[in-house]
């Protein structure tokens, strides 16, 4: 398990994480590489980075990016709605394809 954090909190090891970097000095995109999953609770640049780590095939499950269409069909919203989300997730769909 590997684990981003500032200069101040690069003590992680204790909660469990193999590789702490510290995001402030090291792009951590060009470090880790081959991830069955990342959680991301950035968004933004930081979510399409997290691309760049995963396996071929695996999933990313983000806090903060939009909703998409299977989510939209998951909890029934109604059927304008469900173009509305899969617009604003397009993209993320698209980089992570």
């Amino acid at each position: 398990m590997a684990t981003t954090a500032s200069a101040t909190k690069t003590d992680l090891k204790n909660l469990g994480a193999d590789v702490v970097i510290g995001y402030q000095k090291q792009a951590y995109e060009t470090v880790l590489h081959d991830y069955d999953v990342v959680i991301d609770t950035v968004g933004g640049e930081t979510l399409d980075k997290s691309l760049r780590v995963l396996k071929p095939g695996v999933n990313v499950i983000s806090i903060t990016g939009p909703p998409g269409p299977t989510f939209a069909r998951k909890i029934g919203a109604i059927p304008v709605v469900r173009p509305a989300m899969a617009a604003l997730s397009y993209w993320i769909r698209r980089r992570a394809r």
